[in-house]
């Protein structure tokens, strides 16, 4: 998972970053949501955190497949 974290306390990506990156998670920091914009194509968060530290996903959930018609 892509993580964004919009911050402008590097040191709260790096705690966020330490249960996530070993789990294979890739946690991204900006320090503006000027930035963050400008980085969403790029850097492509499944999930934006804030000072706030909420956790906000950034795409819509997968849509569930309908089940076998049998």
């Amino acid at each position: 998972m892509n993580v964004l974290c919009v911050t402008d306390a590097p040191l709260l990506a790096e705690l966020l970053a330490r249960p996530l990156s070993p789990l294979g998670h890739r946690v991204s920091h900006v320090a503006t949501m000027a930035e963050a914009r400008q980085g969403l194509g790029e850097l492509s968060p499944e999930v934006a955190s804030s000072r706030g530290g909420s956790l906000t996903p950034t795409c819509p959930p997968p849509r569930a497949s309908s089940p076998p018609q049998g």
